[in-house]
C-alpha cells in the first residue's frame, strides 16, 4: 500500500460518513450518527499521517499523480479523476484532517440537545471532503470543483439554523461572494487552459511558460482573475464582508471555517498555482497590497466589535492578511507555516469562545460578560494561551511563524526595493493591533468584576431555553479535552520552525519543489543570529506594547466601550470602515431598484398583452361557441361546406 492508497483513503472518509448518515436517515440515532462522523475524521487523520510517513521513507523527489479513472473524454480533451499528492498537499490534508477531527469531537457536545444534531455532523463531514477535494486536486477542472463544493458546504453550516433570519442572510452573503470569487478563478483557469492546452497541473506549469511572457498583460489578468477567487474564499479586501456575519453558524462552523480549512483556501491556492503567479511580479505585488491592507483594516476593526465571535473572525482576517503578503514576495514556506499555526491557536480562540458562549446560555455580547475567570479557570488557561500565540509571544507558536514572516519581509527590502520596508512597517504595526485587540477580549471577558449574567452563572442560574439550570464550571469533557490537545499544539506548533534550530516546514515544502521561496529571496542572506535579534527585539517588542495598551484601556475598566476615549475611531470601527454600507448604496439598492423597475415594467406590459390575448380568445369562444348548436343538420352542412372547401383549395394549388 503507497502514497496514493493513504491519500486515496484519507479523501474519501469523510464522504463514506455522509452517505452512511445520509442512507440511514432518521433510523440512524443521533448518538450513532455522531460517532460515524467522527470515526470518518479518524480514519481520515490516520491515513494523512500514513501519507506523510510513507512519503518521508521514500524519501521522494517529485508528487504522486493517482488517477481513479478518466471523468471526461471527447477528442484529445480528456478530463481525468486524479490526485496529485506532494508535501504542499500532504501538509493541507494533515491541518484540515487534525483540526477538523478535534472539531467533530467538539461538536458532540456542543450541539447536544440540538434536533438537527445528525444533519450537522453529516455536513461537517461533507465540508471536509470538499476541501479535500480541493487540497488533492489533480487537475484544474477539480481544483475548480473543490472550489465550488467548498463553498457550497460553507452556506449549509453558516445557514444550520435556518429558522433564524440573521443566519439565512449570512448563508446567502457569503454564498454569493464566494460565488462571485467563483466566477473569477473559473475565467482564469480557463486562461490558463487556453494558453498551456493542459489541465493536469505538472504539465500546466511546464507549458504555460512558454506561451506567456513574464510581466506580460496576459501574465498579469490570468493572475490578477485567480487572485479574485483567492480573495473571496480568505476574506481579503474587497471581498470580505461576508467573514463576519458567518458568525451566525454555530461555534464549530466558525472553528472548522475560519481556522484550518475554507478561509485558508485562497493561500493554498496562491503556493500551488505559485508558478503561474512568478509570471507577473505586478500581481505579486498586488497580493502584499491587499494582504497588508486587510490586516490592518481587519486589526482596527477588531478593536470596537462586541460580539466575541467578531472579533476572532475579524483577528482571522488579519492572520490571513499576513498570510497574502507572505505569498506575495515569495515566502510560500512562511506562509504555510504561519497557516498550520494559525489554524491550532485560531480553533483553540473559536471553540474556548464556544465553551464562553455554551456557558452564559448562548450569549456573545462580551459587554454583558468579565470575571469568568473565576468560574472557568481551566477555558481561562487554554484561552489565554491562545491569544499569547496569537500575539506572538515566545514559546507560542504564533512566535515562530509570524516573526519568519517579518523577517522575510525585512530581507525582501534587498530584492524588491523600499516598498517592502514600508509593508514590514505595516506588518509590525499589525503585530500591535493583534495584541491589543487579542487581550482586549481576553480582558473584558475573563477579567475583572463579574457581571450580573457571570454571577448567575456562578450560582447555576443561566437560564438555557427558559429553565434555569443548577450547572456551573467548565463545559463538558467532549467539549473540553479537544480545545486541551489545541492548547498543547499552541504551545508546541512553532518548535517545527526555530530559526537556526530547525526548518522542517522549509525543508519539507522544498522536497518535490511544492511552494518553495523563490530564488530571488533565497540567495539573499540572513543570517540566524539576525533572525533572532529582531524577533526578540521588533516581534516580541510589537506584541508587548499591543498588550501593554490593552491593558491600560480595557484591563483596568470594567466597561468594554472606547467610547469614553475615541467615540468617533470606534464608531468607524464598529461599522468596519464602511464596506458593508458601500455595497448596499452601490450594489445591492441599484439593483434592487433596477428589479423593482422591471418587475413593474414587466407586470405592466405583460398585463396589457394578456388583457388583448383574453378579449380575443373571448370573442373567439362566442363565435366558435355559437356553431355548437347540437343540430345534426348544421354539423352535416358544416362538413359539406368544409370538403368542398378542400377540394376546390386542391384543385386550385394543383393547377397552378
Amino acid at each position: 500500500m503507497g502514497i496514493a492508497f493513504h491519500a486515496w483513503l484519507a479523501y474519501l472518509a469523510p464522504l463514506a460518513g455522509v452517505l452512511v448518515i445520509l442512507l440511514g436517515g432518521s433510523r440512524l440515532p443521533v448518538r450513532a450518527a455522531g460517532f460515524v462522523s467522527v470515526f470518518a475524521m479518524v480514519v481520515s487523520f490516520a491515513c494523512a499521517a500514513l501519507t506523510l510517513l510513507k512519503w518521508n521513507a521514500d524519501d521522494r523527489e517529485h508528487a504522486v499523480v493517482s488517477k481513479a479513472f478518466t471523468w471526461l473524454s471527447s477528442g484529445r480533451f480528456h478530463v481525468d479523476f486524479d490526485i496529485y499528492v506532494d508535501p504542499l498537499s500532504i501538509w493541507m490534508l494533515l491541518v484540515v484532517t487534525g483540526v477538523g477531527l478535534l472539531i467533530h469531537i467538539y461538536s458532540l457536545g456542543y450541539m447536544a440537545g440540538d434536533p438537527q444534531k445528525r444533519r450537522f455532523m453529516a455536513y461537517l463531514n461533507l465540508f471536509v471532503f470538499s476541501m479535500l477535494t480541493l487540497v488533492l486536486a489533480g487537475n484544474l477542472v477539480f481544483l475548480l470543483i473543490g472550489w465550488g463544493l467548498v463553498g457550497m458546504a460553507s452556506y449549509l453550516l453558516i445557514g444550520f439554523w435556518h429558522d433564524r433570519p440573521t443566519a439565512a442572510a449570512a448563508a446567502k452573503k457569503a454564498f454569493i461572494v464566494n460565488a462571485i470569487g467563483d466566477v473569477s478563478i473559473m475565467l482564469g483557469l480557463f486562461l490558463v487552459f487556453r494558453e498551456s492546452g493542459e489541465l493536469g497541473f505538472t504539465r500546466v506549469f511546464a507549458e504555460l511558460p512558454n506561451h506567456v511572457a513574464n510581466n506580460s498583460g496576459m501574465a498579469f489578468g490570468i493572475c490578477a482573475l485567480l487572485l479574485g477567487g483567492a480573495l473571496a474564499k480568505s476574506a481579503q479586501l474587497p471581498l470580505h464582508t461576508w467573514l463576519p456575519d458567518a458568525m451566525e453558524g454555530p461555534t464549530p462552523v466558525s472553528a472548522l471555517i475560519h481556522a484550518a480549512t475554507m478561509v485558508t483556501a485562497g493561500v493554498y491556492a496562491i503556493a500551488r498555482l505559485h508558478p503561474i503567479f512568478d509570471l507577473s511580479i505586478h500581481a505579486q505585488e498586488l497580493i502584499v497590497v491587499i494582504g497588508g491592507l486587510t490586516l490592518l483594516m481587519a486589526g482596527f476593526t477588531a478593536l470596537a466589535q462586541t460580539d466575541i465571535k467578531r472579533v476572532i473572525a475579524y483577528s482571522t482576517m488579519s492572520q490571513i492578511g499576513y498570510m497574502f503578503v507572505a505569498a506575495g514576495i515569495g515566502a510560500y514556506q512562511a506562509a504555510m507555516f504561519h497557516l498550520m499555526t494559525h489554524a491550532f491557536f485560531k480553533a483553540l480562540l473559536f471553540l474556548g469562545a464556544g465553551m464562553v458562549i455554551h456557558a452564559l446560555a448562548d450569549e456573545q455580547d462580551i459587554r454583558r460578560m468579565g470575571g469568568l475567570k473565576k468560574y472557568m479557570p481551566k477555558t481561562y488557561l487554554l484561552f489565554l494561551a491562545g491569544s499569547l500565540a496569537l500575539a506572538g509571544v515566545i514559546p507560542f507558536a504564533g512566535f515562530f511563524s509570524k516573526d519568519e514572516i517579518l523577517g522575510f519581509l525585512l530581507a525582501s527590502g534587498d530584492v524588491y526595493g523600499g516598498w517592502s520596508y514600508a509593508v514590514y512597517g505595516l506588518a509590525v504595526a499589525g503585530a500591535i493591533l493583534t495584541g491589543l485587540y487579542g487581550f482586549r477580549l481576553v480582558f473584558l471577558v475573563f477579567h475583572g468584576q463579574p457581571s450580573e449574567l457571570v454571577e448567575q452563572y456562578g450560582r447555576g442560574q443561566v437560564m438555557h431555553h427558559g429553565h434555569a439550570t443548577n450547572e456551573h464550571g467548565e463545559a463538558p469533557k467532549s467539549m473540553f479535552w479537544p480545545v486541551a490537545v489545541l492548547g498543547l499544539l499552541t504551545l508546541v506548533g512553532g518548535l517545527i520552525g526555530i530559526p537556526g534550530v530547525t526548518n522542517i516546514p522549509g525543508d519539507f515544502l522544498h522536497g518535490a519543489h511544492a511552494a518553495p521561496t523563490r530564488e530571488a529571496l533565497e540567495a539573499v542572506e540572513f543570517s540566524t543570529a539576525k533572525n533572532w535579534l529582531l524577533a526578540l527585539t521588533v516581534g516580541l517588542g510589537a506584541a508587548f506594547l499591543g498588550i501593554l495598551g490593552a491593558w491600560l484601556i480595557w484591563g483596568r475598566t470594567t466597561t468594554s466601550s472606547m467610547r469614553t476615549r475615541f467615540p468617533r475611531l470606534e464608531r468607524v470601527f464598529q461599522r468596519a470602515f464602511g464596506w458593508d454600507a458601500f455595497y448596499d448604496a452601490t450594489v445591492a439598492r441599484p439593483v434592487q431598484g433596477i428589479a423593482s423597475t422591471t418587475a413593474t415594467l414587466d407586470t405592466a406590459a405583460t398585463a396589457a398583452t394578456f388583457d388583448e390575448v383574453e378579449v380575443a380568445f373571448r370573442d373567439g369562444s362566442r363565435i366558435v361557441g355559437a356553431a355548437q348548436s347540437g343540430l345534426l343538420r348544421v354539423y352535416a352542412f358544416g362538413t359539406g361546406v368544409a370538403f368542398v372547401a378542400v377540394v376546390v383549395a386542391f384543385l386550385w394549388v394543383k393547377g397552378s
